[in-house]
């Protein structure tokens, strides 16, 4: 039998119960540190995360449109916006762009100072948009392009323009040309050498020598439409038969394009292409009127429209309609790269 007094139960003195005490004490301290320090790790990282996020999250400064003049750069990295027309640009790192608020309705006007700028202009039939770099001048309706300026000093610049969709027109202010860039195509120029390199000068007012006829055995696309052939489809055909020799083919596509869908965006190219062809190529000088003045409704292409208008006019000796054409260009493109040329062809 077991007595309770067979076990001596000793009770603890008060130090034990003080070192009790304290151990535990420290025990939970320990816990709560490093508990603390992985909350402060964790903490901070996510403040970092969160930092860097809003950095790169961060909205671009408004831009005021309404200003005269706008100046943009970008640093190290390259820099995005978007223009109230939804147009799309970006600067290359280490690019300066100027945004001018220009006088003409419907207009919208930027001056590369340096580097590149890419460009997603929207399309609207009715919107002019120009960019500026140096003595080039670049004009679309809707596409995507690339403008590079390279400017050593203020007397030598170098200017490339690169097309991926669409059409745009270049001119340079310094010889008064005109340039038609398709998909692929692409203009160089070396302002100081006053070199220039492109497929094709497509929409230059020069005139250069018509270009023989295509040989009995070439392939031609001066067939009848296609039906149901959409007017891109007609454009991309009638773009085929140009690069490849088929002036006449082309001139033909051309032409079923404007008839068929007058309103299309591709209807202001086509017209100033045909006026071109016929003008420069095929020595219709007649048969360049109608489609002349069919491109003075798009109004990106109305300047060069114009001027060649007036060309044809003073080329086919109807001196009255050459003064009045000119006139007409005087009033609407004062300072224009081609007043010098029309003043030269049709003395007032």
């Amino acid at each position: 039998m077991i007595h309770p007094h067979d076990f001596e139960v000793s009770s603890p003195t008060h130090e034990a119960v003080s070192r009790g005490w304290l151990e535990l004490r420290a025990r939970r301290n320990r816990g709560r540190r490093g508990m603390t320090l992985w909350y402060a790790l964790g903490a901070s990282s996510l403040a970092a995360c969160a930092g860097a996020w809003l950095v790169l999250r961060a909205p671009q400064p408004a831009i005021d449109f309404s200003l005269p003049v706008t100046a943009l750069s970008s640093d190290a990295l390259p820099h995005e916006l978007t223009l109230e027309d939804g147009s799309h640009l970006r600067l290359a790192p280490q690019t300066q762009l100027q945004l001018n608020r220009s006088s003409e309705a419907n207009s919208i006007s930027l001056e590369l100072k340096r580097g590149q700028l890419d460009c997603e202009v929207s399309p609207k039939k009715d919107r002019v948009f120009r960019v500026l770099a140096g003595s080039v001048t670049v004009t679309v309706l809707g596409t995507s392009f690339s403008v590079r300026h390279d400017q050593r000093d203020p007397m030598d610049s170098f200017v490339t323009v690169k097309v991926s969709r669409g059409l745009v027109q270049v001119t340079r202010s310094d010889s008064g040309t005109t340039l038609l860039l398709h998909p692929g195509e692409s203009f160089s120029s070396e302002a100081s050498m006053g070199a220039k390199s492109a497929p094709e000068p497509a929409s230059s007012v020069e005139t250069p020598a018509p270009a023989p006829a295509p040989s009995s055995g070439a392939a031609s696309s001066a067939l009848p439409d296609k039906l149901g052939e959409s007017a891109r489809e007609l454009f991309e055909r009638a773009t085929q038969a140009r690069r490849s020799g088929d002036l006449m083919g082309a001139a033909a596509t051309y032409e079923s394009l404007l008839r068929r869908f007058p309103a299309d965006n591709r209807s202001g190219i086509a017209a100033l292409e045909l006026g071109r062809l016929r003008m420069d190529r095929l020595g219709d000088l007649a048969g360049a009127q109608a489609p002349l003045r069919q491109a003075l409704g798009f109004p990106a292409f109305r300047e060069d429209a114009q001027a060649r208008l007036t060309l044809v006019y003073a080329k086919l000796g109807n001196r009255a309609a050459c003064q009045a054409s000119r006139a007409q260009y005087d009033s609407q493109f004062p300072q224009g790269v081609h007043r010098n040329k029309l003043a030269a062809a049709c003395p007032q």
